[in-house]
């Protein structure tokens, strides 16, 4: 569990369980300049600026993807966390199928969020008492 004592309901309620969207812009790729003589005989500025644009879109690529690998590694650490406190609330933490019955409330309940998971995992924790 996490340093935050706050109970699951308040975490689910806050947002807690949720990683924050990346900030960095989604880059889009620069148009080609439209040569005005054949491919091969291209003008030289339009041609520098373009390879130009083409870097600064390939160093915006790489930030974004670092950033979305970020998000993406966080956002896997919450819902390691969010399992860990289901569990724990159902008091079914060491339970050898703990993690069958999570997987079962997760399949049926992630559609409607994480109260419903929750509300599953605490139906399906019967049947292991």
């Amino acid at each position: 569990m996490s340093s935050d004592d706050r109970s699951i309901h308040e975490k689910i309620d806050s947002g807690y369980y949720y990683a924050p969207l990346t900030r960095v812009a989604v880059p889009s790729l620069p148009h080609a300049p439209a040569w005005h003589r054949k491919v091969n005989d291209v003008y030289p500025v339009e041609s520098k600026a373009y390879a130009e644009a083409l870097h600064a879109y390939e160093s915006a690529s790489q930030r974004y993807r670092a950033a979305e690998a970020e998000r993406t590694r966080r956002q896997a650490e919450l819902d390691a966390e969010f399992k860990r406190d289901v569990l724990a609330r159902i008091g079914l933490a060491d339970h050898p199928k703990a993690d069958v019955l999570y997987a079962l409330a997760y399949q049926r309940g992630h559609s409607h969020g994480h109260h419903d998971v929750l509300s599953e995992a605490e139906d399906l924790a019967e049947l292991l008492r």
